[in-house]
């Protein structure tokens, strides 16, 4: 997945000045959490709602497949 399709989800901004025309800029900003990763974490939590986990592999595969749900919703957000 390019950089540019996976944009932070909540970036937080360091650093925060006043610019000569009396706008606020920020520097040193940090990127926060990804939109993968976020959409990511609402769909691991939507499958764990649903199912019992029994074992390390049981999770490894809920984690494959809320980042398969989370890539396919950033592809259709970018159509």
């Amino acid at each position: 997945m390019s950089q540019q399709n996976n944009k932070s989800a909540f970036p937080r901004a360091i650093g925060e000045r006043m610019s000569e025309g009396g706008g606020r800029t920020y520097n040193n900003s940090q990127p926060g959490m990804s939109k993968r990763f976020y959409a990511a974490c609402k769909a691991m939590e939507g499958l764990l709602s649903s199912e019992r986990v029994n074992s390390s592999i049981e999770i490894k595969n809920l984690a494959d497949k809320a980042y398969k749900i989370a890539d396919e919703m950033i592809n259709q957000e970018n159509q």
